[in-house]
């Protein structure tokens, strides 16, 4: 995933789910190898789920937000 979707806090690091309801959820994940733009999440999502990558800092836990198509240029690469 962006590396730039995963926060830290006091317990750790976290992102940002949106649930099928377009809620947020904080979620604690365990990362594992990175590099300056990508970084694998081991532990704590599930494949499909939506995670916000973009604007994170006003957001809150239980917020409602809207899903916006990814663009070409926030795209991660393939390798």
């Amino acid at each position: 995933m962006p590396s730039v979707a995963i926060e830290h806090g006091a317990d750790g690091a976290f992102v940002y789910v949106v649930d099928a309801n377009y809620i947020v959820g904080k979620r604690p994940v365990v990362a594992g190898l990175a590099n300056s733009s990508v970084t694998v999440v081991d532990e704590g999502l599930q494949p499909g789920e939506q995670v916000i990558t973009d604007g994170q800092y006003p957001v809150q836990a239980g917020t409602a937000v809207s899903i916006l198509p990814a663009s070409a240029t926030t795209s991660v690469p393939s390798s």
